[in-house]
């Protein structure tokens, strides 16, 4: 026997049967969208994961370049074959290009950090090339209190403890070599715009090392002597070539240094170079990423000895 149910009764069993297909149809939504968003997370993870792989890959290619060169030459130019530029070049899902840079060839900044002849003469040098690159000299003051192990500021703007302990948060002088050229944003007087003019021509490498003519740019050569003029500098580098110089004789005899008489010390700048940077990008998928390696060559070959990671 059939029973019919009252007209109201029929409307709110209608509604409810419509909030429930509402509510199956939100939750069906919002499932498909979390299974969409599952997919993506885990598609992204998978291009990182093959990303970094081609990025060590780039490293190994570095790697044995750097290794035969030192086998083939005896010193280190910008015409050899380390120094090519790896073009974008299409892989499994993606893109990747690298390029290997001579980081001898930049201020090495940590040849500042310990006392004696050596790092006196890296302070009067880079001096210069805060003048070359139109910043003001005292800035070498806050650099080499961050570096040297005293706690005495020097000049009228050197920088120690007591002066950062008062910044919120507070924090100390490293009183050691830099790590890396970004620290240079840590220390008094070095504002963003000071460290994008000077990180082009600096490097923070482990140990103090000469600098390598045959591949330092202009700018950097100046910091050599007050007489090296930027013509100077231009034509060392024309001069140079891809090949560079033959041995230091050749570069102190060139005519562009003529002027420089006592000003120019042979001491700190050679022919060869131990470590050079590498800095590869890959593109998988939506993925973009770009590392930086630094890299140490020696008689036994050449090893990866710090990298960093960054997300285009």
């Amino acid at each position: 026997m059939y029973f019919a149910l009252p007209a109201k009764q029929r409307g709110v069993a209608l509604l409810t049967a419509m909030l429930a297909a509402a509510l199956a149809s939100v939750a069906a939504v919002e499932m498909t969208s979390r299974q969409q968003l599952d997919i993506r997370r885990m598609e992204n993870i998978s291009h990182r994961s093959q990303a970094f792989l081609y990025l060590q890959g780039a490293e190994s290619w570095a790697l044995g370049l750097l290794h035969k060169d030192a086998q083939d030459n005896e010193t280190d130019a910008t015409g050899e074959a380390w120094a090519t530029v790896l073009p974008p070049m299409e892989v499994e899902g993606g893109v990747i290009a690298g390029k290997i840079s001579d980081a001898q060839g930049l201020f090495n900044l940590n040849g500042m950090a310990v006392d004696g002849p050596e790092a006196d003469l890296a302070r009067e040098r880079f001096g210069r090339l805060l003048k070359v690159l139109d910043l003001e000299p005292e800035l070498a003051q806050p650099l080499i209190d961050w570096l040297d192990t005293d706690i005495d500021p020097r000049g009228t703007r050197g920088a120690e403890d007591d002066e950062y302990q008062r910044d919120d948060p507070a924090y100390r002088t490293a009183n050691a070599p830099m790590s890396d050229v970004s620290e240079l944003r840590l220390i008094r007087g070095f504002s963003d715009d000071v460290v994008r003019r000077l990180t082009p021509f600096v490097a923070a490498l482990p140990k103090a090392t000469e600098l390598n003519i045959n591949t330092a740019p202009p700018e950097v050569l100046r910091c050599l002597s007050d007489a090296i003029t930027e013509a100077d500098a231009e034509k060392l580098v024309s001069d140079r070539g891809e090949k560079g110089f033959k041995n230091l004789d050749e570069f102190v005899q060139h005519e562009a240094l003529a002027g420089s008489g006592d000003q120019l010390q042979v001491a700190g700048f050679g022919l060869t170079s131990n470590y050079f940077r590498l800095d590869s990008e890959t593109r998988i998928g939506r993925v973009r990423l770009r590392m930086q390696s630094l890299i140490e060559r020696n008689e036994e070959g050449a090893r990866v000895i710090s990298r960093s990671r960054s997300t285009l």
